[in-house]
């Protein structure tokens, strides 16, 4: 596991669903299985925030796009992105499951050098074998707050 930025247990969860850290997001970080998509998107954030680029590649659906891309570029990528990001929050819109395939809409609050990169998007999941992958995301246009 490769933490840019290191959660402690006690933290509050990066998605901001009101447990911490311990009891959120890092049981998934560390192996356990998501049971719904929205848990992976959940985590998937939290791992952002943390820095974690194995979780990200290892939840990414084998038919992603960006599997196309050599592994080691696409995980020097992602790690560059966590760093020049500050991962601030999740809000989760919807979430619903359609048998294999489910759908979260979500608004990301991030930050990078004080300027506001916030974005909103309907992610894709589909359940494979190993458990719930991201396959791909749709960007929304920001609700106006």
């Amino acid at each position: 596991m490769s933490l840019l930025k290191p959660l402690k247990r006690s933290s509050p969860c990066p998605c901001r669903s009101g447990a911490s850290f311990g009891d959120c997001c890092e049981p998934f970080h560390r192996g356990l299985e998501p049971p719904t998509a929205e848990k992976l998107m959940r985590s998937r954030f939290s791992a952002y925030a943390a820095g974690n680029v194995d979780y990200i590649l290892r939840t990414l659906h084998p038919n992603h796009a960006d599997r196309a891309i050599p592994e080691e570029v696409l995980r020097e990528t992602i790690r560059k992105g966590m760093s020049a990001f500050r991962y601030l929050g999740l809000t989760v819109e919807e979430a619903r499951e359609e048998g294999e395939r489910a759908f979260v809409t979500f608004t990301a609050k991030i930050m990078k050098q004080a300027k506001d990169h916030s974005f909103r998007e309907t992610s894709e999941f589909e359940k494979t074998a190993e458990g719930w992958r991201y396959l791909s995301g749709e960007t929304l246009p920001v609700r106006a707050k």
